[in-house]
């Protein structure tokens, strides 16, 4: 037997590695080939899906209900009652607006957290809040865990009154609308209406709080949907009250935005004042405004780089006029929520059809 040339051994070896080499990589090709169709529709639908939600934040200032249907319509065109709008499965909605549409939330009889409020909107008022702005604070409030809230209409008038413009609202279990017609001061007219609902609805709720329309509370270290709920879990069960600093959200602010949130963003650096805000258990006090009478367990200060409220003054150290060097210079940028959770309550609104709650006119 004739010995084999060494470079006819090489050339065997070469031609072997590359067959090999060939065979292994056609079958990698195959392999991707089986995978990529479901990788693509799956980057494809995450592109979408972000397109979609990015759709809401392009509502600018001067934008109407009918330019944004021409724009998206499948996204915008909804029906003004709750039965439609739920059916509507084109839409970006958050998890309390799954809760309604699902009907978990209409068969809850108790609550984690609830807000109560009296408020009074009249066209006399120098702040110019109005229901386009309560609407803007429920969002706000059903987004950071708030699951109902108690609203005391305190309308001196047939044309100041809430309840057919809240209807949806009511419908939904999202809020009790009760009449408070009176013409009692002020602060006792408040005080009784939180003792009301402590007595009527107090074994409804685990927490509740107490503040009004221009006030946000804000926990610093988590802005996920539902951050009052993971606070308030983390308190001691000894702890009936928590007493939230008062932080001052000051200027007339950027007026081309149109949500009050997004508008004012220069706060004062330090707690304004005494007059906090209560988050408490209503079974264990008594309504006493700023810090209630606790009748059973202890009352605590919360900590501000925990928790505080963000209190929308907007010009009212002004005199509801322009900006002034004071304002800025007594306050820094603060645009947390702004930034951070602005976009979520705007898109939030446009899903639940509230498209006449955003304005550049009106709130302080």
């Amino acid at each position: 037997m004739r010995a084999i040339h060494p470079i006819k051994w090489l050339a065997i070896v070469c031609t072997t590695v590359f067959v090999v080499h060939l065979m292994y990589m056609l079958e990698v090709i195959e392999h991707l080939g089986r995978r990529w169709p479901e990788s693509y529709h799956k980057a494809d639908n995450i592109v979408k899906e972000n397109a979609n939600r990015n759709k809401g934040n392009a509502l600018m200032d001067n934008t109407t209900k009918e330019e944004v249907n021409a724009q998206h319509p499948k996204e915008a065109v909804l029906p003004d009652d709750n039965s439609k709008w739920m059916s509507n499965k084109s839409l970006i909605f958050t998890q309390w607006q799954e809760n309604v549409i699902s009907g978990r939330h209409a068969k809850k009889t108790r609550y984690f957290v609830t807000v109560a409020i009296r408020v009074r909107i009249h066209k006399k008022d120098k702040a110019k809040w109005t229901i386009k702005e309560l609407k803007q604070w429920l969002h706000y409030l059903f987004y950071a865990g708030v699951e109902h809230v108690y609203l005391c209409d305190h309308f001196l008038s047939p044309e100041e009154e809430l309840q057919s413009r809240l209807h949806r609202y009511i419908n939904a279990k999202l809020l009790t609308y009760i009449p408070w017609n009176n013409e009692e001061n002020s602060n006792a007219s408040q005080n009784k209406c939180y003792q009301s609902i402590i007595d009527r609805y107090g074994n409804c709720s685990v927490w509740q709080i107490a503040i009004d329309m221009d006030e946000y509370p804000y926990v610093l270290s988590d802005i996920s949907e539902g951050f009052l709920i993971r606070y308030l879990q983390t308190l001691n069960s000894s702890i009936s009250e928590v007493a939230m600093g008062n932080f001052l959200m000051l200027g007339q602010g950027d007026r081309s935005k149109t949500l009050v949130i997004e508008r004012i963003t220069r706060m004062k650096p330090e707690k304004a004042n005494k007059l906090d805000k209560p988050i408490y258990r209503p079974t264990k006090v008594r309504a006493a405004m700023h810090h209630n009478v606790v009748l059973e367990g202890k009352a605590i200060k919360a900590n501000p780089m925990d928790i505080r409220i963000l209190h929308y003054w907007g010009a009212r150290l002004q005199h509801w006029g322009p900006d002034t060097d004071k304002t800025f210079w007594s306050t820094i940028e603060y645009n947390q929520l702004a930034t951070h959770i602005g976009p979520i309550i705007r898109q939030s609104l446009i899903s639940y059809n509230e498209y006449d709650a955003f304005s550049n006119s009106t709130g302080p």
